[in-house]
């Protein structure tokens, strides 16, 4: 049962913050005035929440071992 708790809450988690990264670039992209400036933000801010959001999930899923391994590949480990 602990088991169940432990994946529900991961999930739950995981949705809630994907949902509110879409949340963040909808705001940028409704707020920017011209075509290539929405665009631009847009893709940005979609570039960083996708990053964050897959580091976040490796995080939350697989636990502080994997995330520093994966940051190793990436050569920005901390000591």
């Amino acid at each position: 049962m602990k088991n169940i708790s432990i994946i529900l809450l991961k999930t739950v988690v995981t949705i809630s913050l994907i949902l509110l990264a879409t949340g963040f670039t909808v705001i940028g992209f409704l707020l920017s005035s011209t075509l290539v400036i929405k665009y631009f933000v847009l893709g940005m801010l979609s570039m960083f929440i996708a990053g964050f959001l897959g580091m976040l999930v490796v995080y939350t899923w697989k636990g502080k071992e994997a995330w520093i391994a994966s940051l190793k590949e990436f050569g920005k480990a901390p000591n």
